[in-house]
């Protein structure tokens, strides 16, 4: 990375003033009992309970040309063994209706969080960590069910006895949430986690500039309290390279310049050595 272009960077951290909360944070949304995180790039949908993961799913996720919907949205509603109707739009225009059953689409259950998209099992496991979905997001079958139970148990857990029971039979079955779920759905393309910094292929090519990825890189770093300074730039833009084909991790203090060692002289006595 050229040194004008460390200093776009540092020029842009500046006026970028305070860093925004961390991923899966949301102030307002505290006192939920139980919120979920989805990181588009990285494949992974989060339930988190007083900001802590307390269960963590790899998901596929809509593809380029029909993509899952970033922003805050709710969970309100699920559904055991749903039914498929196929949407009026040209992907699906030879699709029929589909009972509940093995081959349905979507799934042993779903949940809803508006206009249309869901959370939703899939009988396609082997599309699970790729952008592969008309906008909804698919997790494997046994992940979607123990996801589906999870918010019962935070939110409304006298349900839960019923919830089981459905989802031991065939019939479907929909629960209305008397509290709904947030769900914050980013477009993280770096991360800090676990003291690394993760790096996610730009399925959506949203910034496709090597600048703007080191940007994004830099804004993780400095969000986990990193010196933008310290970061050995040669090693980030290789990162940002190889991540391109595919997600990559560093540790940070791998990312980083030693400290400067400060050496100061020995000062003698004015009549010399004792």
């Amino acid at each position: 990375m050229s040194g004008l272009l460390l200093v776009l960077l540092a020029g842009a951290l500046s006026a970028q003033g305070a860093p925004p909360a961390p991923p899966g944070i949301d102030a307002r949304q505290d006192s939920a009992p139980l919120r979920l995180f989805l990181n588009l790039p990285a494949y992974r949908l989060e339930a988190l309970r007083d900001s802590e993961p307390v269960a963590t799913i790899r998901v596929a996720i809509g593809s380029r040309e029909y993509r899952t919907p970033i922003g805050r949205f709710q969970v309100t509603h699920l559904t055991w063994n749903p039914w498929w109707y196929p949407p009026a739009r040209d992907w699906a225009r030879h699709d029929t209706i589909t009972p509940p059953c093995p081959a349905n689409p979507m799934g042993v259950v779903k949940l809803g969080f508006g206009n249309g998209y869901f959370i939703h099992g899939t009988p396609k496991p082997a599309t699970v960590g790729n952008a592969a979905s008309h906008g909804c997001v698919r997790a494997a079958n046994g992940d979607a069910q123990a996801l589906a139970e999870l918010i019962v148990a935070q939110v409304q857990p006298d349900a839960l006895p019923a919830v089981r029971a459905w989802a031991a039979s065939a019939v479907t079955r929909e629960l209305p949430l008397r509290t709904p779920v947030p769900l914050d759905i980013r477009y993280e393309l770096a991360e800090v986690r676990a003291d690394s910094l993760l790096l996610y292929p730009d399925v959506y090519r949203r910034s496709p500039a090597t600048a703007a990825r080191a940007l994004i890189a830099m804004r993780a770093l400095v969000r986990a309290g990193v010196n933008p300074d310290r970061v050995e730039t040669a090693k980030l833009t290789d990162l940002i390279a190889r991540s391109r084909r595919g997600p990559v991790s560093i540790a940070v203090i791998d990312l980083l310049q030693p400290p400067l060692v400060t050496v100061r002289p020995l000062t003698l006595p004015s009549g010399g050595m004792p």
